[in-house]
């Protein structure tokens, strides 16, 4: 199943600033969380699966498994009464990860 990393508060305030910092001008920006790890004991064949919604992946082979996990950031801008726009860059894990060419080399 899940697993993996996964966005703590701190982080979900944290993306947005990134957002803000590296592509003000984009209306959504994906952020991508890979997490690898090692068996202890190998599993006895490969897979590939999605999770929570396909807001992420893991994968099992060769003695890892790795967790693929997606969030965005999204703009929105407001205008005041003086006609001044704002910006504002909220957290979302309203992703969906579709990898289809990993899938199939696990099929």
């Amino acid at each position: 199943g899940g697993g993996g990393w996964k966005a703590s508060d701190g982080d979900k305030a944290h993306f947005p600033w990134i957002h803000k910092v590296l592509c003000p001008e984009l209306p959504v920006m994906a952020h991508i969380i890979i997490t690898i790890t090692k068996y202890l004991r190998t599993p006895s064949y490969p897979t590939a699966n999605a999770f929570e919604r396909n807001t992420g992946f893991t994968i099992s082979a060769d003695g890892r498994k790795i967790w693929i996990k997606g969030y965005s950031t999204e703009l929105d801008e407001e205008e005041d009464e003086d006609g001044d726009v704002e910006s504002f860059y909220h957290f979302s894990e309203k992703i969906h990860l579709d990898i289809p060419s990993l899938e199939k080399r696990f099929l």
